[in-house]
């Protein structure tokens, strides 16, 4: 089975696997930040702490080294299916474009993610 370049430095507390959940969040939010989407919903250096706490916590309960698939209903910024897709998993989101908006969902699948 094939395995996910540097998905074991995303388990356990060590300050070397908080480093890598750090930096491919920040790599993440610096791409988000660069899209059409960002000009109306910028993402805010006070949400950062918040988001690392969740994508850590995630991490903690997903199978190390294998690719897996996660799924995100709502897809808001597209933070985290950008961020697994960014870690070489397949991430798909899903949105209706009545509550949410067709822009979120172009967005997502311009920075790789799979949109329905």
């Amino acid at each position: 089975m094939e395995t996910v370049p540097g998905a074991a430095l995303l388990r356990g507390s060590g300050m070397r696997e908080r480093h890598a959940t750090t930096d491919t969040l920040r790599e993440v939010i610096r791409g988000y930040n660069r899209s059409q989407l960002a000009r109306e919903y910028p993402f805010f250096d006070h949400e950062f702490d918040r988001h690392l706490f969740l994508f850590d916590l995630g991490l903690k309960y997903l199978p190390a080294g294998v690719p897996f698939t996660v799924l995100d209903i709502g897809t808001g910024r597209g933070i985290c299916p950008r961020f697994f897709s960014r870690l070489g998993h397949r991430s798909i989101t899903l949105d209706f474009p009545v509550t949410g908006t067709n822009e979120a969902l172009n967005a997502a699948a311009m920075a790789g993610v799979e949109t329905h």
